[in-house]
């Protein structure tokens, strides 16, 4: 297990030192990101990033996820790394799995609440129907993905930030050392 954790930990930093180099060339966008707390990895904002991409990644609003990201993470001071690389829940692969299940939850859980309040006839009634049952089926899931993606994300950082305090932890010379033998 600790070698799963080294690696992921040498990814991170490789990532890191890339995405600085990205920022050092957008001085004023790093100057506003950083202001606004979506880049801070203070104060449980990766877990609130985690919460709103996976809430996001969930709504059934293909094409504007990381633009609505990108502004709640600014809103509650959510980290907006931590806010993508989760939202790729939802992806090309998924995307159909996802919106059927989603479908599927909301008629099955409240086709009896919404077909009375739907006032058009034919195949708008059908469209309106399918897409408010593709909306609330997609919110049965989200909420409780982002409740359950907060919750691990503060105990996973939690851990980690117990174990960077921990003597001898974050020591290079001992990891290096631990590799060779």
């Amino acid at each position: 297990m600790a070698h799963l954790w080294e690696g992921l930990d040498r990814q991170y930093r490789r990532l890191c030192l890339r995405a600085r180099a990205w920022l050092d060339r957008h001085p004023r966008l790093d100057a506003f990101l950083r202001s606004s707390g979506a880049l801070s990895t203070r104060d449980g904002a990766i877990p609130r990033g985690v919460a709103v991409g996976l809430f996001v990644a969930l709504l059934p609003l293909f094409g504007v996820q990381t633009l609505l990201i990108a502004v709640v993470c600014i809103a509650v001071r959510g980290n907006f790394p931590a806010a993508f690389a989760v939202s790729w829940v939802n992806n090309p692969f998924t995307v159909a799995p996802l919106y059927v299940t989603f479908n599927a939850i909301g008629d099955r859980l409240f086709s009896g609440l919404l077909s009375p309040l739907v006032s058009v006839a034919g195949l708008k009634r059908d469209v309106v129907l399918e897409g408010l049952y593709l909306g609330v089926g997609a919110l049965c899931v989200a909420i409780p993905a982002a409740i359950l993606g907060y919750t691990i994300a503060y105990f996973a950082e939690k851990a980690l930030r117990a174990r960077q305090t921990t003597p001898g932890a974050s020591d290079p010379t001992r990891l290096r050392n631990r590799r060779r033998h």
